[in-house]
């Protein structure tokens, strides 16, 4: 499909970072376009197309201004700390690079300390995990909207798991889950996969994640987390854009909701694949 966009009643040169709104959230688009015509708004100027099919708006830019292209990306985007499946795992050989988290504020523990980085326990799930006892509180602040949200939690005793909540801007915060009350299915003495998820979590725009133990004389253990989420990464030197009728995918909608798409976009730059 090709996006046609309709100069005529523009007079004169397009004033640069100029924003068109193409369509708006609630508009059903099915695919991806394969290219714009025309194909630059004027002479030295290009297309931004980075939020066209989250928020459905167009921009002019400066054709050596930098551009940007929106990434799907691990919060612990540390490759070699990061599993197959996502998760980062708190353990006692990753406590270097946690305590690196901890002191860039990527995760916060609270200030009462009852949160803590486990030491040495009966089993390797529990050391370097972090020690949520009762009270505790720990956050992770992350550079985009949250997309994804799977937790890894481990109790040697006790019934209450705690409580999971997100929030925009740290400050009012809206309850995701009760582990205990919300019939989510946990076992002692082993780690639990939890995956939180909502289909339209980046539409939400949460930025925040907090873990809370509120109440239980005994501990929960995060042994590991997955968090993804949607966040502009700035590109150069494009060299087409493309799409494969053919192919299937996974994408985001106008609303920036996760959607199963029949086409999928490839940005290439140096003739490298650098975001599908």
């Amino acid at each position: 499909a090709i996006l046609h966009l309709n100069k005529s009643q523009v007079n004169g040169r397009i004033a640069d970072d100029t924003k068109f709104t193409v369509f708006t959230s609630k508009t059903a688009i099915n695919g991806m376009f394969s290219r714009v015509e025309p194909e630059i708004p004027g002479e030295g100027q290009v297309w931004d197309l980075s939020e066209l099919y989250t928020s459905g708006v167009v921009y002019v830019r400066s054709a050596g201004g930098e551009q940007f292209v929106w990434v799907d990306q691990n919060l612990m985007k540390d490759s070699e700390k990061v599993d197959g499946e996502g998760y980062y795992w708190f353990t006692a050989e990753n406590e270097a690079t946690t305590q690196q988290y901890l002191a860039d504020g990527t995760i916060t523990l609270d200030a009462a300390g009852k949160a803590t980085l486990a030491n040495t326990y009966a089993t390797d799930i529990q050391t370097g995990a972090l020690k949520m006892s009762k009270g505790a509180q720990v956050v992770f602040a992350l550079p985009g909207y949250c997309t994804s949200l799977k937790l890894a939690l481990y109790r040697a005793s006790g019934t209450d798991w705690g409580q999971v909540y997100v929030s925009q801007d740290s400050l009012e915060w809206i309850n995701l889950k009760n582990l205990t009350s919300d019939k989510v299915s946990l076992t002692l003495k082993s780690t639990n996969y939890i995956d939180l998820t909502l289909e339209d979590m980046a539409n939400a725009e949460y930025r925040y994640v907090k873990i809370e133990q509120a109440n239980g004389n005994s501990p929960t253990y995060l042994s590991g987390i997955s968090i993804t989420s949607l966040v502009k990464e700035p590109v150069s030197g494009i060299e087409s854009l493309q799409a494969d009728e053919s192919t299937e995918g996974e994408g985001y909608d106008l609303a920036g909701r996760r959607k199963a798409l029949k086409s999928g976009v490839v940005l290439k730059k140096n003739k490298k694949v650098i975001y599908k």
